[in-house]
């Protein structure tokens, strides 16, 4: 008996009003969110993709003073250093330390190693021109022109 005159009540339509609109509202809401999620991992690309990377790196690198961007200035340090030469840079980490530096520093630092890479008589490829590669790819990182 006491549930049947609790359904006859005011108070029981009024409870059992808020439990279903509540219980639907948070329904619709449950499958808004699933929908939504779904569209968005569907539609974006996973940023930590390689594919993503390397069309980051490349939009960041698009410059005549970094036209292969950092991969390439590692890949000519390490053939140099396979060919025998000392002292080796980690191109990234450099770019990384850089990034601490303001940009006048950078720039000076870039107009150093622009001398000493002129003053080689030779095309070889050298410790400075990798730190003068390095910090023209900083300086396009940052949306500067390094010229």
């Amino acid at each position: 008996m006491p549930a049947r005159r609790f359904i006859r009540s005011e108070r029981g339509t009024i409870s059992i009003d808020w439990v279903v609109l509540t219980a639907m509202m948070l329904g619709t809401a449950l499958a808004m969110g699933a929908t939504v999620r779904g569209g968005l991992e569907d539609g974006l690309p996973d940023p930590e993709s390689a594919a993503m990377r390397g069309l980051a790196v490349q939009r960041a690198f698009a410059s005549p003073h970094c036209p292969d961007g950092v991969a390439a200035v590692q890949v000519m340090e390490t053939a140099r250093v396979a060919a025998g030469g000392e002292d080796p840079v980690d191109v990234a980490a450099w770019i990384g330390i850089a990034a601490y530096r303001t940009d006048a520093d950078l720039r000076a630092e870039r107009e150093a190693l622009r001398s000493a890479v002129a003053t080689r008589a030779t095309l070889d490829w050298t410790r400075d021109r990798t730190l003068f590669a390095a910090a023209g790819c900083a300086l396009v990182a940052r949306g500067l022109d390094p010229a």
